[in-house]
């Protein structure tokens, strides 16, 4: 029983430190090349969800993986008209050649 306590209190222990280690090393980029479109699907014809101003930094999903030329992405979103405050993070999929 004891034993069985140990074990379980390592694999808790390991599960938290295998977590914060992948947080502390997620990909960043920063946006280049002027204002980025957050599309909801990696396609250029995919529903544009929201904007990303040039200069802004973005988390790179997937360990960076590229699907048809786009990263998933997590980003700050801004709409045409909005402010920073009125808009919240989201996740769609920008085009790998205007993150760097």
């Amino acid at each position: 029983m004891k034993s069985m306590k140990r074990v379980v209190c390592l694999v808790l222990v390991l599960v938290c430190v295998f977590s914060m280690a992948a947080t502390a090393f997620a990909l960043t980029g920063t946006v280049v090349g002027g204002r980025l479109n957050l599309r909801k699907a990696a396609k250029k014809t995919s529903t544009i969800i929201g904007y990303i101003p040039n200069g802004s930094t973005v988390t790179i999903h997937n360990g960076g993986s590229v699907t048809n030329g786009f990263y998933k992405i997590t980003a700050p979103c801004y709409k045409s008209g909005q402010t920073a405050a009125d808009c919240v993070d989201r996740t769609g999929y920008g085009m790998k050649d205007y993150i760097q």
